[in-house]
């Protein structure tokens, strides 16, 4: 009883140093040019997506906000993200502003839409400038 008791507790090691990857180096320094390129190729998938957007039409807008909900998980999972919260906020909020505007635009409220439009591109702006919000 004892064995199995024994042999159950070192498979439960296994299994959690398995998990949180024991014994590895999975620490990653987070600097801004790190950041920067985990940032920059989700950017481009956002400006992609709007390139290919069809504002006027519905299925296209669709497709978009479904793009755009997947690119915010994908800008949630930045690594960095906890080392400049301010820029990633808005990075964040740039897309979220966006899926907004498309929702509106759904229901048939252009100007909401185009409020929330204008507000994505200050959140762009504001994140190509490197010289604020990265302290």
């Amino acid at each position: 009883m004892m064995q199995k008791k024994a042999l159950v507790f070192i498979f439960a090691l296994v299994i959690i140093s398995l998990n949180t990857g024991c014994g590895t180096d999975s620490t990653v320094t987070c600097n801004l040019e790190m950041y920067k390129e985990q940032t920059f190729p989700l950017m481009s998938v956002f400006s992609e997506v709007m390139d290919e957007t069809q504002l006027g039409d519905a299925v296209s807008r669709a497709e978009a906000r479904d793009k755009f909900e997947a690119l915010l998980v994908r800008i949630n999972n930045v690594e960095c993200r906890e080392s400049f919260p301010l820029k990633h906020e808005t990075l964040e909020y740039a897309v979220r502003h966006t899926i907004s505007a498309l929702e509106y635009a759904d229901k048939g409220d252009y100007e909401m839409a185009t409020q929330l439009m204008n507000k994505a591109s200050i959140n762009i702006d504001a994140f190509f400038d490197w010289t604020m919000d990265i302290d």
